[in-house]
């Protein structure tokens, strides 16, 4: 004699498999392609700085700000590569980007040398898809 329990075992066991049966495997996992960059550092000494931006396959940049003396300047979709070399006075150096890279990528940076002092920052937004 077969027990409730085994009953609903079966009953279970069948339910699960025709579940499992699903013809959607497929799972959509959104994208994202964003690149949103802020480099930033403070010079101690007035230097000549130089700002740049560069994008491999399918890199844009949407907006670029770049900050020196005290003065930001923004450009929209700046035509890549990208550079400028500025001289600012001690204080804050910025460069700050919003992109996209699918299968590519974006590198922006900046140096700045004067009066014995060097300052350096880069990075880079990395997609393959």
């Amino acid at each position: 004699m077969k027990t409730p329990y085994f009953k609903l075992f079966i009953l279970t066991l069948s339910f699960l498999s025709v579940i499992g049966c699903s013809t959607n495997d497929e799972v959509d996992i959104p994208v994202d392609n964003s690149c949103n960059v802020v480099l930033s550092e403070t010079a101690s000494v007035d230097m000549s700085v130089t700002f740049n931006a560069s994008a491999n396959g399918n890199g844009t940049i949407s907006s670029l700000s770049y900050t020196f003396n005290g003065n930001t300047e923004t450009l929209s979709n700046p035509a890549l590569p990208w550079s400028k070399t500025v001289d600012a006075l001690a204080g804050k150096i910025e460069l700050t980007i919003t992109g996209e890279v699918s299968d590519g990528d974006i590198t922006v940076s900046f140096t700045g040398d004067g009066a014995g002092e060097t300052i350096s920052q880069e990075h880079s937004c990395v997609n393959s898809n």
